[in-house]
């Protein structure tokens, strides 16, 4: 009995405790309070009109968490307790240089998984590595590695050094992934919204590098040994959209603390526009390209992925795939629609579909019922073969589905507050 409570209930705890030491060490939280002093004294600067929008914004996206707190608090329980995962691993000396490593039961006994590094959001002020989650908690199930790394934010950093932790996290990635059983020539790169941008800069910013050994001596990896990216709701114009960027809420004063006077070298529409037609096919080359986008989205427009995924393929001798999915906002991708797990894998209009069959080699296959038949079947092989100890549901009839615990009703509501 007492090693029954140990292992079920001290030991877990324990882990938690030992997480939140941790925490304080590895994320921001020592100096939380002055960094958000100046977050404020940055927003209050801007007027009492953008302060007061600013603060409607969170306060609409604390009650949307708070009415889905029972899933959140059901995902909060396998981060903190799975033993799936690796949290905080150190990629780099700077402020926030850490990432969580989830991996399935078959990467433990020496067989090579593919690789997703996966970029979360956040508008460069928000984002947080655990952000990725849902998407991570998913992809091991169809023995896929997935690795979230931390990155810093305004205003504990600017782009420059938002794009050098990026790039110290991918070259972590190629150099030890391998030891968590990842296969290193498998390896994709996801960006959502700000991961993204972030993740498509880093890209096409080797093209000031001519040959891979000079590119791999200066970054610490090469976008060349990339199987593939995939973009999805990125704001891939800066320039062009510093006007809807002020009118959603952020505010210029905020973008031009954020990118300075570098908002051409660090948007991707500019970076194409600069290196498209002008370097060596022979030498340099991207990875196949996948973009997606809700036409819903306000906080990004699609026009941004539909216009930057064309200028790409015009520019650049690859593969870019674009799709919009018609009723899809910013964040239901990533959030809602992963809420509904039974439904991520029979339907087309999905993000986690198209992921998971970019991974397994199944969007080529153009009859629809037989690529959602091959995902099913992996997606079944998968859960059959994986047990999760730190996911617990109190409705063993849908021990999948986290929306199990939120009623229906309070769930559309929480889509309406969503202030993204």
């Amino acid at each position: 009995m007492i090693s029954w409570c140990y292992m079920k209930i001290t030991a877990p705890l324990f882990r938690f405790f030992s997480e939140i030491e941790v925490w304080t060490r590895t994320h921001p939280l020592a100096p939380v309070f002055p960094l958000t002093w100046m977050l404020l004294c940055s927003l209050i600067s801007t007027g009492p009109k953008w302060f007061i929008l600013a603060m409607l914004r969170v306060f609409y996206l604390l009650l949307f968490a708070s009415l889905l707190a029972p899933a959140w608090i059901q995902i909060g329980w396998f981060y903190f307790t799975s033993e799936n995962m690796r949290r905080n691993v150190q990629y780099g000396d700077n402020p926030r240089n850490y990432l969580d490593i989830y991996f399935p039961n078959s990467a433990l006994h020496n067989r090579k998984c593919p690789v997703v590094i996966y970029l979360t959001g956040g508008a460069w002020i928000i984002g947080y590595k655990a952000w990725g989650t849902l998407i991570a908690r998913e992809l091991i199930h169809f023995n896929t590695i997935c690795v979230t790394p931390d990155y810093r934010n305004y205003p504990q950093g600017d782009i420059t050094d938002m794009v050098t932790d990026v790039n110290q996290a991918i070259s972590w990635v190629f150099n030890h992934i391998e030891k968590f059983g990842g296969d290193v020539n498998n390896i994709y790169l996801v960006g959502q919204s700000a991961g993204a941008q972030l993740s498509t800069v880093v890209m096409l910013r080797q093209f000031e590098v001519a040959d891979e050994e000079s590119r791999i001596s200066r970054f610490g990896w090469s976008c060349m040994k990339l199987k593939g990216f995939v973009g999805l709701s990125g704001p891939y114009d800066i320039h062009s959209m510093q006007n809807h960027f002020h009118h959603c809420g952020l505010h210029r004063y905020m973008l031009e603390k954020i990118f300075g006077d570098q908002i051409a070298d660090y948007s991707p529409f500019s970076l194409v526009l600069k290196y498209a037609h002008n370097y060596d096919h022979k030498k340099q080359k991207l990875p196949p390209c996948w973009f997606f986008h809700g036409k819903m989205d306000t906080s990004v427009p699609s026009s941004s992925t539909v216009d930057f995924s064309t200028a790409l393929a015009r520019g650049f001798d690859t593969t870019v795939k674009c799709k919009i999915y018609a009723e899809k906002t910013h964040t239901d991708p990533i959030v809602e629609d992963l809420l509904y797990i039974g439904k991520v894998y029979t339907e087309e209009e999905h993000f986690m579909s198209d992921l998971v069959d970019i991974i397994n080699g199944l969007e080529d296959i153009e009859d629809p019922r037989q690529r959602r038949d091959n995902r099913v079947s992996i997606q079944s092989e998968q859960r059959s073969r994986y047990s999760f100890r730190g996911l617990v549901s109190s409705y063993p009839s849908c021990s999948s589905d986290l929306m199990c615990l939120v009623h229906p009703r309070l769930f559309r509501i929480a889509k309406r507050l969503n202030p993204f």
